[in-house]
């Protein structure tokens, strides 16, 4: 019977991690590390290791997260450029330009939508 508390335990820990990944809640997120928290970022393949520096990567994945929100909600690369400080656009379309399909339907959907009014 411990077994299934302790999965229990462990899965609601899960549940209430992704949820806060979802809302971008970073600050709860980091209140739940401890002190030998380490972590792996997917797209470098970098370890992270201890609670400062998993803060800190939080916080630029918060930072980011903003930038993708501005982009997604204006289409203006530019503008994240600008909030950025890249002297390139260039740069900054190789971060933050890459369209999924879902994203693209929606855009199309939205200028069609726009015309027909």
């Amino acid at each position: 019977m411990p077994e299934q508390t302790a999965t229990g335990s462990l899965e609601q820990e899960v549940r209430r991690l992704l949820e806060l990944l979802d809302t971008l809640d970073m600050k709860s997120l980091a209140e739940m590390l401890t002190d030998d928290a380490q972590s792996v970022d997917e797209i470098t393949r970098g370890w992270t290791r201890g609670r400062a520096a998993i803060e800190g990567y939080l916080s630029q994945l918060e930072e980011s997260a903003s930038d993708v929100r501005v982009l997604d909600a204006t289409g203006n690369l530019k503008a994240v450029q600008k909030l950025l400080g890249h002297s390139s656009i260039q740069t900054t379309g190789d971060i933050y330009a890459d369209w999924d399909i879902d994203q693209l339907a929606r855009t199309l959907a939205d200028v069609l939508a726009d015309e027909d009014e």
